[in-house]
C-alpha cells in the first residue's frame, strides 16, 4: 500500500471561447503611444479631468488607496470613458489610477450593468458623456 497521498490533477482554466461573453477581448485593444487620441480626439487627460470635475474630486485623490463611494464612483467612470473615447490595454487604464487590472475589468463590467438596467445609472452615463464631448467640442 502505498502511504504517499497522490495529489488530484488540477483542472485545466479554460478560457471564454464565447463571443457573447462581454468585453471578452478588452484588453487586446491599444492606443497610438504619440497622440493617445481616438477618432473623435478625445485625450485620456481631458477624460479624467471632465469626470472629476462632474464628480468634485480631486485627480490627486483618486490614486489614493481611499475606497469612499464618491471616489470609488469617479474611477469606475474614468474607466469606464478611457474604454469608450481611448481605447486602452486594462494594464494602462489600472496603473493610471494605482489599481489593478482586475478591479478595472469588474468594475466596468458592473458599470455597464447597471447603466443597462438602473435608470438613475444609465442617466448620469449619459450626462457625463455629454459634457466631455462638449467641453472638448468648445476647446479652441
Amino acid at each position: 500500500m502505498n502511504t504517499k497521498s497522490s495529489p488530484l490533477p488540477r483542472p485545466r482554466r479554460q478560457r471564454y471561447r464565447n463571443e457573447n461573453y462581454p468585453y471578452h477581448c478588452i484588453e487586446n485593444r491599444f492606443i497610438d503611444t504619440d497622440s493617445k487620441k481616438t477618432k473623435l480626439g478625445i485625450t485620456p487627460a481631458h477624460v479624467i479631468g471632465c469626470v472629476c470635475r462632474f464628480f468634485n474630486v480631486k485627480e490627486a485623490d483618486l490614486k489614493l488607496p481611499d475606497r469612499h463611494a464618491h471616489l470609488c464612483r469617479a474611477r469606475v467612470f474614468i474607466w469606464h470613458f478611457l474604454f469608450v473615447f481611448c481605447p486602452m490595454p486594462l494594464t494602462v487604464a489600472a496603473k493610471a489610477l494605482g489599481r489593478t487590472h482586475g478591479t478595472v475589468y469588474g468594475s466596468v463590467e458592473k458599470l455597464r450593468w447597471e447603466a443597462d438596467h438602473v435608470r438613475r445609472t444609465g442617466e448620469m452615463v449619459k450626462e457625463v458623456e455629454r459634457k466631455i464631448k462638449a467641453e472638448w467640442n468648445q476647446m479652441p
